[in-house]
């Protein structure tokens, strides 16, 4: 579980790399946070994604 939190914050950092506008970060990260609930939303274990 570790280890897709780890995958996240890598593919957060590399986004925050290129987009530049604090509107275009924001909205980044709703995608991302939308993206990480889905793909834990089937794991048993997906609430320790947020703790």
């Amino acid at each position: 579980m570790a280890r897709k939190i780890y995958l996240w914050l890598f593919m957060w950092f590399r986004v925050m790399k290129m987009v530049k506008g604090v509107e275009l970060q924001l909205f980044a990260l709703m995608l991302l946070l939308s993206f990480a609930v889905i793909s834990t939303k089937d794991s048993q274990h997906g609430h320790l994604f947020f703790c």
